[in-house]
């Protein structure tokens, strides 16, 4: 076969990557060289490339496949320098980013940064917090997220901590979203900024169903599915309040998050005003997917991180980790709240961004990647089993081309699973 080399090197890459493309094939140019050559030798080159490569080389391989076309098999080094099928750029550009964001993304942004300062709040409570200093049963019977919801509605209305406490433990419940009761009719009764705000807080880890609660008659629909439990008690009474509902030190107040989230809920209203009611619950459904897709992903990207400050007695905790084969206090929760919300709204920025930018979206393997993946293992190497399956499903594509298919890839460690699999999506 006749193959094309094309060198974008800098610096002293440029000297190395020519020493070795020199030793096996002729120039055509300042950066350029060709040659016929064997399947052997062009894997020997690679392997040489690759041998001496740096953040600086790039070196893009292509071959003459007869079709008035040349193929890209490979590029050493950095893939940037090269476009999506390999072509050399012949100029650069700024692109200039719109300083206003499209009124939707303000929307998800404030949602989903208002969201993530709140939706940890109802671990403020004595039992939760004892739950992360102790032995931590095996699930809450009143959802800390469901607890959030009720005291950011108490205190969005100006109310001071200790009262937004005292009336979680009040003797009836009204199941409300945003500033309306939601009947059983409904669903999902997003149809308001603060509607999406409050449906954010109450399903960062799991959607409510449709179902009903046994012995919970004033919410028949706002509750989580198994193993989660029930949100909400039947009875609760007033002159022996349970610790659930206690807030676990007065002095722990977080009053500047208090702050925070009211300038942000205010921003949110002026930013939304006019569009509320049932002719806008489809925006404010799309608005709700987006915050809570990006909310959803920095809860738990924040959570696997270690706390880089250190956690006292009299400070709140938001979640723990395992040192030494034991639970230690790991991020404080007002530090969470904090760093949640921050990296919920950048990661709505991004998600419109690769809305908005086609040109950004996520890398994909390309065609020479492709072809290399679909090519056949060696029948009697231990890696032919991947032939089978790749045959198998080609005949399930042939014999049912609209219906989807579920694989489940069984093979053990070393045997060549991570690279089927990839196969398999192609």
């Amino acid at each position: 076969m006749h193959v094309l080399f094309i060198s974008a090197c800098q610096k002293k890459a440029v000297r190395r990557s020519r020493a070795i493309l020199d030793s096996y094939a002729m120039r055509a140019g300042d950066r350029c060289w060709v040659t016929p050559m064997t399947d052997e030798a062009l894997r020997e080159v690679r392997a040489a490339l690759a041998g001496k490569a740096t953040r600086q080389t790039a070196v893009a391989c292509y071959q003459n496949d007869g079709r008035r076309r040349m193929k890209l098999l490979w590029i050493v080094g950095s893939r940037s320098r090269f476009g999506a099928g390999g072509h050399f750029p012949a100029g650069h550009r700024k692109r200039a980013v719109p300083a206003v964001p499209a009124g939707w993304v303000r929307h998800a942004g404030l949602a989903a940064r208002l969201s993530g300062l709140l939706h940890d709040f109802g671990k403020y409570s004595t039992r939760f917090q004892d739950k992360l200093r102790g032995e931590p049963p095996q699930w809450d019977s009143i959802r800390h997220e469901w607890i959030s919801l009720r005291l950011w509605q108490a205190l969005r209305k100006s109310e001071a901590w200790a009262v937004a406490w005292r009336g979680l433990y009040a003797p009836k419940y009204k199941t409300v979203l945003g500033d309306r009761e939601i009947g059983s009719a409904s669903r999902y009764g997003i149809a308001s900024a603060r509607e999406c705000v409050d449906a954010l807080i109450a399903t960062h880890h799991g959607l409510f169903s449709s179902g009903a609660v046994k012995g919970v008659s004033q919410a028949p629909r706002l509750h989580l599915p198994k193993p989660y439990g029930r949100l909400v008690r039947e009875k609760h009474s007033w002159t022996d309040p349970d610790p659930l509902f206690v807030s676990w030190d007065e002095a722990v107040i977080p009053e500047g998050l208090c702050e925070t989230a009211r300038r942000l809920d205010a921003r949110l209203e002026r930013a939304s005003e006019g569009m509320s009611g049932e002719a806008w619950t489809a925006y404010w459904r799309a608005v709700f997917l987006y915050a809570r897709a990006a909310l959803v992903l920095a809860d738990h990207t924040i959570s696997a991180q270690q706390s880089p400050s250190r956690t006292s007695e009299n400070v709140a905790l938001a979640n723990t980790r395992l040192e030494n084969g034991k639970r230690c206090p790991n991020q404080p929760l007002e530090e969470h709240l904090a760093r949640v919300s921050e990296r919920a709204a950048d990661t709505v920025w991004r998600l419109a961004q690769l809305a908005a930018h086609p040109e950004a979206s996520l890398d994909g393997l390309e065609p020479c990647a492709r072809e290399a993946l679909l090519r056949p293992a060696d029948p009697e190497g231990r890696f032919a089993w991947q032939n089978e399956a790749a045959e198998a499903l080609s005949g399930a594509r042939e014999e049912w081309p609209d219906v989807g298919v579920l694989v489940f890839n069984m093979a053990g460690t070393g045997s060549g699973k991570t690279r089927m699999n990839v196969r398999a999506a192609c």
